[in-house]
């Protein structure tokens, strides 16, 4: 069985987004449940967001539209491989801009940014760990021994293997 270890990492960062902005909300004497219905929408809005961008960025992998929808003609399966966080980030954050200014006008849009911007960094980092435990996305081969003094053994032989998967 395969686990995509970015797709659960991302999801539990926004969960925990959410929580985070909850009790900040509760913290400051807001309505708890505020930010639920833009939780909601931001979601689908950034993701469409990361595959934009990924595809702006390197049309030369893309044939057709059904290319960059992901969808695949013979199986009849979508596989979304091919998101740029970039992107997500700018939807995302434009997404909150139209919303708060447009939509759910109660509160300046800055209380918002203070609250919500923070989250962004949450879900980044907990997404590197999962394109880590995926074992995708590498920088430049670095010597062992340069690393070897800081960096724990379990994680290096982790990294040593293909996709980390174990090689028995």
């Amino acid at each position: 069985i395969e686990i995509a270890w970015y797709a659960i990492m991302i999801l539990i960062g926004m969960l925990l987004c959410l929580v985070r902005c909850r009790k900040e909300l509760k913290r400051k004497g807001l309505p708890e449940d505020f930010y639920d219905s833009f939780f909601l929408s931001v979601i689908p809005i950034a993701l469409v967001g990361t595959r934009l961008w990924y595809v702006i960025s390197c049309p030369e992998e893309f044939n057709s539209f059904f290319d960059v929808i992901g969808y695949d003609t013979v199986t009849h399966t979508i596989n979304l491989s091919g998101l740029a966080v970039q992107g997500g980030v700018l939807f995302g954050v434009a997404w909150g801009v139209i919303y708060f200014k447009l939509i759910k006008k109660r509160y300046p849009l800055g209380l918002h940014f203070d609250l919500i911007v923070p989250c962004i960094l949450i879900g980044q980092i907990l997404g590197r760990w999962g394109n880590f435990f995926n074992g995708e996305v590498y920088g430049r081969l670095v010597e062992r021994k340069a690393i070897n003094w800081f960096i724990p053994d379990f994680i290096i032989n982790y990294a040593a293997r293909p996709n980390g998967i174990s090689q028995s």
